[in-house]
């Protein structure tokens, strides 16, 4: 009996060993070390290939930098997905590059976060001005858990891209393209690039978002938070909040569920755009004023909008008037309600740019 029970554990640690810490460091470019679990970079970038990155669950890994705008490059060459199941923490900004997938079941917090089945150029990162991630692999990513990054920048980059974790930050993009440019270090860092163009056969979706978990992205110096989420197709069925902030979300098929919350209320209300050829809204979307003016919501759906929804666009408080609320189809059906209205001030306006089915 104790021989099986021995055996047993035995089996168990060596199953757990197997998603443990990175396996295969080796450096490529700038200062950098690993040991007892933690990566110490003494450079301002550095470029570490690993045959597998994953941390286990109840595991920490640490990534030692020299500030919060150091980045260090992480590109895995094996064929695992890298599986984030126990704690990650860094100081600066840690990318995370695998074509196999990413899976986040654990925490991360960190300066800034990038995880990306596409790959980034070791020129173009050093350089630092744009970076661009092109030709994903086939893995996808799943966040499960907790993401946190609040005064930097999170991104998700693959072909599909789901999960009901919790994502926080200044800017969050989750985009699902063939391409993608971003702008680190700078006062557009919220910049995102995608071509959405026409896929050769095959799916007509295979670049896809499901987000039903909850992003929330905060104020750094005035500038408020953003968020965007960028596929071919999008279903929301989670939570998007940005306080006075913007929210994007574009793609050729938008679904905005029943139980999706979309919503840039704050002291003013901030600003909400949603572009898709089709495009369907059940779910609310708010952009309230609680003390001053309601915000701006845009909704456009090029060849037809489904408008089941809540929309607000409220001034809530003692002063400010009502926000803007513009629906904009060749093919509309509306059986939504919409709120434009103000507490003491004046009403804001519904535009209504659309042709009945």
């Amino acid at each position: 009996m104790m021989r099986q029970l021995y055996l047993l554990l035995i089996g168990v640690l060596f199953s757990y060993t197997l998603y443990g810490k990175p396996q295969g460091f080796e450096l490529k470019s700038g200062k950098a070390s690993f040991k007892e679990g933690a990566i110490h970079q003494s450079s301002n970038k550095a470029i570490v290939h690993w045959k597998d990155f994953s941390v286990g669950k109840g595991e920490t890994l640490r990534f030692i930098q020299p500030g919060r705008d150091a980045a260090i490059l992480n590109r895995v060459t094996g064929g695992k997905v890298s599986q984030i199941l126990g704690s990650l923490k860094a100081n600066g900004h840690v990318l995370l590059v695998n074509p196999n997938g990413v899976y986040v079941g654990g925490t991360i917090h960190a300066a800034g976060f990038v995880a990306s089945t596409a790959d980034l150029s070791s020129e173009e990162f050093l350089k630092g001005s744009e970076w661009t991630f092109s030709a994903p692999g086939n893995g996808k990513i799943v966040q499960d858990g907790t993401i946190s990054c609040h005064s930097g920048e999170v991104y998700l980059i693959a072909k599909e891209i789901e999960g009901a974790g919790k994502t926080a930050g200044h800017f969050v993009g989750k985009v699902a393209a063939e391409e993608v440019l971003i702008r680190p270090y700078t006062n557009q860092r919220v910049f995102i690039r995608t071509e959405l163009g026409e896929l050769d056969g095959g799916n007509p979706y295979e670049y896809a978002i499901r987000h039903e978990g909850k992003v929330e992205t905060f104020a750094v110096k005035e500038e408020a938070g953003k968020i965007y989420l960028v596929a071919d197709q999008v279903i929301a069925n989670g939570t998007l909040i940005s306080e006075s902030g913007n929210i994007e979300v574009d793609g050729k098929e938008v679904h905005v569920k029943d139980n999706a919350c979309i919503d840039t209320s704050g002291v003013r209300g901030g600003s909400i755009r949603i572009g898709a050829d089709i495009l369907r809204v059940k779910g609310r979307i708010s952009a309230d004023g609680w003390e001053k003016d309601g915000g701006t919501v845009s909704i456009r759906g090029n060849r037809c909008t489904d408008f089941l929804g809540v929309i607000s666009a409220q001034a809530l408080g003692q002063e400010g008037n009502g926000g803007v609320v513009t629906i904009f189809s060749n093919g509309l059906i509306l059986n939504g309600r919409v709120s434009f209205d103000a507490k003491n001030g004046m009403f804001g306006e519904l535009i209504l740019n659309a042709q009945e089915p």
